[in-house]
């Protein structure tokens, strides 16, 4: 049953992808949200992030 849900939510209509460039934001819930790592050349690009938490 898990693998059925897991290919059910990482299918096509629910998966975003972005490719950032300087100045982007992006906001998600991680309630909700689905993470997967992916390299990050930090020897040609910083990246700045803030977390904040809301009860």
């Amino acid at each position: 049953m898990i693998g059925e849900l897991l290919e059910h939510t990482t299918s096509a209509p629910y998966v975003y992808s972005h490719r950032r460039s300087q100045g982007d934001l992006v906001v998600c819930d991680n309630l909700a949200t689905l993470h997967t790592a992916s390299l990050c050349d930090s020897s040609r690009r910083r990246r700045l992030l803030y977390r904040a938490a809301v009860r």
